[in-house]
């Protein structure tokens, strides 16, 4: 099952996971001493990103962000949002498989990882 409906959706998925490779290889390359935190899945754990597929979505995710951040600060966090919007659970494993997640951060002990996916799974009528 599809998580686009059309070619410039299908366009958009592709960029929103080459970007989202690119930000998982800066993000270690940036690590410091903070505890990594990793936040895998579809549009609800994209929000926190300010996007939808990839593309800005102020309206849709107002405020979002700021609470990642504020919280990240305050529990000395360095978050890693993995999530594109419309995604099943196939899709997450996709690219989990495909680059998304570097090794030093799914091998780090001390690395945390919250997962929220399935939603469109359901919406689609897969179980």
């Amino acid at each position: 099952s599809y998580s686009v409906n059309n070619k410039k959706q299908y366009d958009l998925w592709w960029e929103a996971h080459t970007a989202l490779n690119q930000s998982a290889a800066h993000h270690v390359r940036r690590r410091s001493n903070f505890q990594p935190l990793v936040l895998m899945g579809d549009s609800i754990t994209e929000a926190y990103l300010g996007t939808v597929m990839g593309e800005p979505q102020k309206q849709a995710t107002e405020g979002i962000p700021a609470v990642l951040s504020e919280m990240a600060q305050s529990e000395s966090f360095h978050p890693l949002v993995l999530a594109i919007a419309g995604d099943q659970t196939q899709h997450l494993l996709y690219r989990l498989q495909h680059g998304e997640l570097p090794s030093s951060i799914s091998q780090d002990e001390n690395a945390i990882f919250v997962i929220h996916i399935g939603t469109n799974n359901i919406g689609k009528g897969h179980l």
